[in-house]
């Protein structure tokens, strides 16, 4: 098999620029170098990324026919990739995005489990999000408000449940006291200890705001 067909090269371009325009997916992917930064949440955020997406879907359909079964198999996996994303914004799924288990309100909590705290590099990224955490929960809630103005909302139950949870998280019980905890106890610097502790501060009551 080679990977002369220019859906290989493609491939590769989706992967980094989809890396580079939703960090929080690549961090979940295990992609390095965008766990310092967060996703614009903000329906301008959507816009610009479903944009990216539809621009890649664009130029997978102008390549030429695959020439073996490796090159359908790459067309067919970036295709399906870009097209369920694609229906996904058409659906105005991002403006309603909000549940107990599954939506931006968990994934920005829950992506600190998925970083790395046994590096300066990793604390630094974690320092850094937590910083820019309101910022990040300010767009989502741009997003969920520009829903209800077209009435797109969820179930009652599922917002007292992630009212609930942001409550948690801004409480002492909070997941982001035990990532202030872990930075006492890591091998880091006076200051980035003191910046992490600054950043949980910012990121328990933007929870508690939001």
């Amino acid at each position: 098999m080679t990977n002369d067909h220019p859906i290989f090269a493609l491939s590769d371009r989706i992967v980094d620029d989809v890396a580079a325009e939703f960090p929080v997916y690549a961090t979940y992917l295990g992609i390095a170098g965008h766990d310092h930064r967060w996703d614009d949440f903000s329906p301008a955020g959507h816009d610009a990324g479903r944009r990216l997406l539809e621009r890649h879907r664009e130029a997978v359909a102008e390549l030429p026919d695959p020439t073996d079964e490796w090159d359908q198999l790459a067309v067919l996996v970036a295709t399906s990739f870009l097209d369920e994303e694609i229906d996904s914004y058409a659906s105005d799924d991002h403006l309603r995005d909000l549940d107990s288990l599954a939506s931006v309100a968990q994934d920005i909590r829950q992506v600190f489990d998925h970083m790395d705290t046994k590096t300066t590099e990793g604390w630094e990224s974690i320092a850094s999000r937590l910083k820019d955490l309101p910022e990040a929960l300010a767009g989502y809630r741009q997003s969920l408000e520009a829903g209800r103005l077209k009435g797109l909302v969820v179930a009652k139950r599922q917002v007292e449940k992630v009212t609930e949870q942001a409550r948690t998280h801004a409480g002492d019980e909070s997941a982001f006291v035990r990532v202030g905890e872990a930075a006492h106890e890591a091998d880091l610097s006076a200051e980035l200890v003191a910046s992490v502790d600054a950043g949980v501060a910012l990121a328990r009551a933007a929870y508690g705001e939001f």
